[in-house]
């Protein structure tokens, strides 16, 4: 899926599958006021910068959802829209107590969301998840919940999230790999999974990691190795290992066969090419 340019009014979505282009029009998001920080299920998470409010958008049906606004998140202390320029009292990077201006916080406190189903189908059991933060921990939100509640883990610097198999597994940037149970009657509960990352895996933020679930029910994490040049980071390389289901260990994937790998912010796929 790709955003127009600010002054169009067509969102261009392509199925690869079918080889066609999609123009939807969606002239509410021709703004520099907007950010995506999201898609799945049919649906866009989409932020404002000016008031940082969270919501879910569907560019076919025009229909929305509301999740809790930037200010509710974990590490926010406290929120007062008219102290101009000092809006935001949160833990900063050193988990300092810290005050930020209301535009930085909008701009940079949401990393990534992510939504295990669409409300429209299942709102009993919906759930969107948020990497955010300077220090990129882990928050979720069910419907009924005013604000988005963390984690039980404190742990930090997660890469990428995913929802799979009725549990949510996250990479952090050290290929750790975490599991959640979102069926349990306590609530979430997990942690740290069994499976230690693989040794030779890089740390830095050149060195992104990626979460994909397959249909046979393993897990795949791809490491992607990139390069500064000017203002963009340039790929050059991408590793891949697999984690089967009920093994302790990942493995080195060599060849895809007859599938791809479709990598990306929002999240990442999987797919047979016949």
């Amino acid at each position: 899926m790709q955003l127009a340019d600010a002054d169009d009014e067509t969102l261009d979505t392509c199925a690869l599958e079918e080889k066609d282009i999609y123009h939807v029009m969606l002239p509410e998001m021709q703004s520099y006021n907007k950010f995506i920080h999201g898609s799945g299920h049919g649906w866009l998470i989409v932020q404002c910068i000016s008031d940082g409010t969270m919501q879910m958008l569907n560019p076919f049906t025009n229909r929305s959802f509301d999740l809790p606004p930037v200010s509710t998140l974990p590490d926010i202390i406290d929120y007062q829209p008219d102290n101009h320029g000092n809006e935001y009292t949160l833990w900063d990077f050193h988990d300092i107590r810290s005050t930020v201006d209301r535009d930085k916080v909008h701009r940079f406190q949401v990393y990534k969301v992510i939504i295990n189903s669409s409300p429209e189908h299942d709102i009993e059991n919906f759930m969107a998840v948020v990497i955010f933060g300077p220090n990129q921990r882990l928050a979720f939100y069910k419907p009924g919940n005013m604000r988005w509640v963390e984690f039980p883990t404190r742990d930090k610097e997660f890469e990428d999230v995913i929802c799979f198999q009725e549990k949510i597994y996250a990479i952090n940037e050290e290929g750790q790999l975490y599991e959640f149970d979102t069926k349990t009657r306590a609530g979430l509960k997990g942690g740290i999974h069994e499976t230690r990352s693989p040794s030779e895996i890089p740390v830095g933020p050149l060195e992104p990691k990626y979460l994909i679930g397959c249909a046979n029910g393993s897990l795949l994490m791809l490491v992607r190795y990139t390069v500064r040049k000017s203002k963009e980071d340039e790929t050059f390389k991408f590793d891949i290992y697999e984690l089967k289901r009920n093994r302790k260990e990942w493995s080195t994937l060599d060849n895809l066969g007859n599938y791809i790998l479709v990598i990306g912010f929002n999240s990442s796929e999987f797919m047979c090419l016949f």
